[in-house]
């Protein structure tokens, strides 16, 4: 159950019988898995990060911040209840072809997100709270819109760059290699993609990314841990290209 402790808490407990109610799991879950709906809820597993989580959604529903879900608190089960968003989820990341159009949005969901947070006690020291895992997995669409962003498990505080460069990483800055959407033609909407955020800090962009990926590598023993390596790789061998790009 939750407190009302610190500026931005969350007080609210929902006691909501949720055996009265129908559930349809949801897919994807690959940090927090047993996620599922219930009528207009989403419900989700809570864990060690979950108290900073639930803080910075109430942060930014306090400063009307619409693209991050409400918390509504806690359900019988101990599970937190947050507002389910109707549209499309991207199933994967085999889904990397996006226009310019919906780059933008994605960049202003993010300014607006880490705008919020700059200067708050959440930040901390750092320049704002990062999403942390910025994957066009984790947007929901809304006709062909980057409309809300979900799954904030890996929030913390950290740099506007850590995030941009984790997005950029997995929305254009990808190793595959597909003729309808070729790396050079995707590295060119990666200043779309920067200035729509207004990102001013662009020197060593390829490295920032090869650290977001670093932090997804871990021990190099985990699930995926061969596909973040070649990934790792490919940014090294186009580190130049990238940066370049970066930089307009």
């Amino acid at each position: 159950m939750l407190t009302g402790a610190g500026p931005y808490s969350c007080p609210r407990t929902y006691r909501i019988p949720v055996e009265a109610d129908r559930e349809l799991e949801l897919p994807g879950g690959r940090i927090t898995p047993g996620v599922v709906r219930v009528g207009d809820t989403v419900r989700r597993p809570v864990g060690a990060h979950s108290p900073f989580v639930h803080r910075l959604l109430a942060l930014l529903e306090s400063r009307g911040v619409t693209a991050a879900p409400p918390f509504h608190g806690l359900d019988d089960r101990g599970r937190e209840i947050l507002t389910f968003h109707d549209g499309w989820v991207p199933p994967n990341l085999e889904y990397r072809t996006w226009s310019d159009e919906q780059l933008v949005a994605a960049a202003r969901i993010v300014r607006e997100l880490h705008d919020a947070t700059a200067g708050t006690e959440l930040a901390g020291e750092a320049e704002v709270v990062c999403h942390g895992d910025l994957s066009p997995c984790n947007f929901v669409f809304v006709d062909g819109k980057p409309t809300f962003v979900i799954d904030f498990d890996r929030a913390h505080p950290g740099s506007r760059k850590s995030d941009l460069a984790y997005l950029a990483w997995l929305w254009l800055i990808g190793s595959e290699d597909d003729p309808a959407r070729p790396f050079a033609a995707r590295l060119a909407q990666l200043p779309v993609l920067l200035d729509a955020y207004g990102l001013d800090d662009r020197a060593g962009f390829a490295a920032a990314i090869e650290a977001e990926q670093r932090e997804v590598l871990g021990d190099g023993t985990g699930i995926g841990a061969d596909w973040a390596r070649s990934e790792v790789a490919f940014v090294r061998a186009n580190a130049q290209r990238i940066d370049a790009a970066a930089l307009g």
